[in-house]
C-alpha cells in the first residue's frame, strides 16, 4: 500500500469515528463501483449520506475538500444510483464531504453536510 493510500485510509477511519460521534450509522465503507469508490455510506434518522473523504498532510496550499471537482461529483452521483439499488436505500440522499488536514500531531476536520446536489 502506498503512502497516499495509507493517508487516505487513516483519514477515512478518522471521518468514520467523527460521523459516528455525530450520530450517523455506517451502512457501507469503501464500495468499489465502475471506475471508482464511495468512501462511506452513512445513515441518519432522515437521510442516507454519501460521504467523500479527502485527507491531506503537511502544509497544504488548499483545503482537502477543494479537491472534490466536477468529475468526482459526476462519479459520485452516478455511483449513488447503484448504491441505492444495492443497499435498498429508501431515505433521501445527501452528499457530504469530510475534509481532514493532518499536520504534525494535530488533526483538523471540516464536515460539509449536503455539500453539493446533482440538481444545483
Amino acid at each position: 500500500m502506498t503512502d497516499r493510500m495509507m493517508i487516505g485510509r487513516a483519514g477515512e477511519a478518522i471521518a468514520l469515528e467523527y460521523l459516528k460521534r455525530k450520530g450517523l450509522k455506517l451502512v457501507a465503507r469503501n464500495v468499489y463501483l465502475d471506475g471508482g469508490e464511495i468512501d462511506l455510506v452513512m445513515e441518519s434518522d432522515r437521510y442516507c449520506h454519501i460521504v467523500e473523504v479527502k485527507t491531506m498532510t503537511g502544509n497544504a496550499v488548499m483545503m482537502p475538500f477543494e479537491k472534490v471537482n466536477r468529475d468526482k461529483i459526476i462519479h459520485l452521483v452516478k455511483a449513488t444510483r447503484k448504491i441505492i439499488y444495492l443497499y435498498k436505500i429508501k431515505k433521501e440522499i445527501v452528499f457530504d464531504i469530510v475534509s481532514i488536514l493532518i499536520e504534525q500531531n494535530r488533526v483538523w476536520i471540516n464536515y460539509l453536510q449536503d455539500a453539493f446536489s446533482p440538481n444545483r
